[in-house]
């Protein structure tokens, strides 16, 4: 995969860390992003000094790749009319709106891992078992 695909998830408006002397800069995703940002915008939201004098960082996200599921238009598939209802507004529940569900379906927005696991576990729960959930997934660095 190239590197270029593993940004995609940041983006210019992704706050951005530039301070020297920070601890964690060689596994923070801000800072990985700074370095690469730097190269391509003039301009992008920073993290302040003033974390430095924390004792954690608040705005510290860990570098590594994620794997993120997009679309949900077979995740129904299987599931019986009397649960359907139900099941489609906890799936929007997990998604946070309905907004948000209507775009993971067109495969617009990503879902996290946490929320595919949700969604799993969930399905699960409901006696739905090894059903194809998601249309696909990528990867790319944690944002």
């Amino acid at each position: 995969m190239e590197e270029k695909d593993l940004f995609r998830g940041i983006k210019e408006s992704y706050t951005v860390c530039f301070l020297d002397g920070c601890p964690k800069a060689d596994t923070c995703t801000r800072r990985v992003a700074f370095n690469r940002m730097n190269t391509i915008y003039n301009s992008a939201p920073c993290v302040l000094p003033k974390v430095l004098q924390m004792k954690e960082c608040p705005m510290y996200v860990e570098f590594k790749i994620v794997r993120k599921a997009y679309g949900i238009s077979r995740m129904f598939d299987n599931v019986t009319k009397k649960d359907l209802v139900t099941m489609r507004n906890a799936v929007m529940n997990i998604i946070g709106s309905r907004t948000g569900y209507y775009r993971v379906f067109r495969g617009e927005k990503y879902l996290t891992e946490e929320q595919q696991k949700e969604i799993k576990n969930y399905f699960q729960s409901k006696g739905y078992v090894n059903t194809n959930l998601f249309d696909g997934y990528i990867e790319e660095y944690n944002a």
